[in-house]
């Protein structure tokens, strides 16, 4: 499993449920644009400290 320490998968703005099947990205909520999972986490990062590293690949392996 990969680490997602302080990456946009573990921010609270990134929505796990918004992904583009073509690109794998998922939409950022606060920027408005999409990012990947293990993407370094911007200025606007916000730790969720609910998500769990198993919701991220569970995410990025659901087929769309």
């Amino acid at each position: 499993m990969e680490s997602y320490y302080h990456c946009c998968g573990m921010c609270r703005f990134l929505n796990l449920f918004d992904k583009d099947s073509w690109s794998g990205k998922f939409k950022c909520t606060e920027r408005d644009i999409r990012c990947k999972a293990t993407e370094d986490a911007c200025s606007k990062y916000e730790h969720d400290s609910h998500r769990r590293y198993e919701d991220i690949e569970e995410a990025r392996e659901r087929m769309d």
